[in-house]
């Protein structure tokens, strides 16, 4: 459904425009219970005592939302609806995703 405000309501009644929820929660509630040495271990394919749950549960949530993306752009059979769809996710990726691999990169190369 595109209602002519902008905002697009996905398959499962989810408002695609709320986007700064879903950044707020993969980086605040996601992100930041990864353990510094989840990524050493994986990296290094390392067998420690704690494992990378954090890591592990972080990248499934991404692999997720990746399939939900899909999923609504190759659900949407009008092309108009399919190409405006695909122009919000671009904006939501440009507007949260953009500036946190930023944040990403000058994290680790610190």
């Amino acid at each position: 459904m595109a209602p002519s405000d902008g905002n697009y309501i996905d398959s499962y009644g989810h408002l695609l425009t709320n986007s700064g929820f879903i950044f707020t929660y993969l980086v605040l509630f996601c992100y930041r219970q990864i353990e510094s040495t989840e990524y050493v271990d994986d990296l290094f394919e390392l067998k420690s005592r704690y494992g990378v749950p954090m890591l592990s549960q972080f990248a499934e949530l991404v692999n997720r939302e990746m399939f939900w993306v899909v999923t609504e752009v190759c659900s949407e059979h009008n092309l108009v609806r399919r190409s405006k769809i695909i122009k919000q996710f671009i904006k939501i990726a440009r507007k949260y995703l953009e500036p946190f691999s930023v944040f990403l990169s000058h994290i680790l190369h610190q």
